[in-house]
Order: structure tokens, then C-alpha cells, then sequence
């Protein structure tokens, strides 16, 4: 697939996006309304039952986390400017999101707006369905990626990379998403 500079994509395993899924499922008591930033509630901004996962239990998604990794790896053959900067990995936890039909994250955002998110580099998220009429608009790249399930994206989460989700009336869209940056 091409990618506007500075978005790598890839796709993860059929066995990859379904260990997704049987954590979201298995974790089902631990599902809470979508939050925009840290603590609020707006679903007019983000309309979505997100389940989310701490970074120690990141190895309960063995299979997706492997792959993850390779992809996060071609992300750095890419830019080697990475394997110079400070310590860095995933940071602020990751959530696996589900959207109804109708729901989704329909305002402009990126995924570093202020002092608390400063410290994130980059942004990833793998679609878990295959949701016709939705997806990701890149606002100012004037580009939109498609939701196919196991299409795994890894962009900058600074403000040149603004992007708001595409919203399907029809169908429901799954994701998983989370930040790396500097621990």
C-alpha cells in the first residue's frame, strides 16, 4: 500500500487480529465508555467501548505483539534516526476499541496536544475489521486508510499528522491503538 511519507504500513496475521479480538472478549469486564484524553467522557468527540490493556500485559497479545514489533522494526529501517534517540517503547497503555455503526472518533486530533502526551513519538492502530466506508483521514496529507482487517499503520503523533476516523452508519469498526514514545 502507498503511504503518504512518514505513515508505514503493514499488515498483521488473520491469528494476530483474532488474538485481539479474544482479549477484548476475555477482558469484557474491564470495557468502559471511550475516553478523550485521560478522564472525559465526550461522545460526540469519541463514541466508542474501549477495553484498555497496561503496558506490563502486553504479553497476554503474544501473537499480535510479535508481529507488531517486526512491523515496529521495518518502521526504524525506514527512519534510523530512531536507534539514536533516548530510550524509547510503548508508553500510555493501548486500548482495543469498538464502534458501533454510527460511533467512531469524528474530531481532528493528534496524539500529542499537550504536556501530558508530549512524550509520545509515534502512533499505531490495526484494524480488527473489515468495515466498508470507514477508516482513517490524515487531514493535511489529504489521505484516508481504508479499515481492512489486519492493516496495521504507524505514524508521527505530532500536529502535521492531524487525522479524525471515518465513520461507518452501517457497520461496526474494531480497532487496537496505542502510543510509543519515550518511557
Amino acid at each position: 500500500m502507498e503511504t503518504p511519507f512518514g505513515i508505514h504500513a503493514e499488515y498483521v496475521s488473520e491469528r494476530a487480529v483474532n488474538n485481539c479480538l479474544n482479549m477484548y472478549k476475555k477482558d469484557a469486564h474491564k470495557i468502559v465508555p471511550g475516553l478523550v484524553g485521560k478522564f472525559k467522557v465526550i461522545p460526540e468527540y469519541k463514541d466508542s467501548l474501549d477495553c484498555p490493556i497496561d503496558i506490563n500485559e502486553i504479553g497476554r497479545l503474544k501473537i499480535w505483539h510479535k508481529e507488531m514489533h517486526d512491523i515496529i522494526d521495518n518502521y526504524i529501517r525506514k527512519f534510523p534516526i530512531l536507534t539514536k534517540h533516548q530510550p524509547w517503547g510503548y508508553v500510555d497503555g493501548i486500548n482495543i476499541q469498538y464502534y458501533k455503526p454510527g460511533g467512531g472518533f469524528p474530531r481532528e486530533h493528534t496524539e500529542s496536544m499537550g504536556l501530558n502526551d508530549s512524550h509520545r513519538m509515534m502512533a499505531f492502530m490495526t484494524y480488527l475489521t473489515d468495515t466498508k466506508n470507514a477508516g482513517t483521514e490524515f487531514t493535511y496529507l489529504k489521505w484516508t486508510a481504508p479499515c481492512k482487517k489486519g492493516l496495521t499503520l504507524i505514524w508521527p503523533a505530532n500536529y502535521l499528522y492531524a487525522h479524525k476516523g471515518v465513520i461507518s452508519n452501517e457497520d461496526e469498526k474494531m480497532i487496537i491503538t496505542g502510543w510509543l514514545g519515550f518511557e
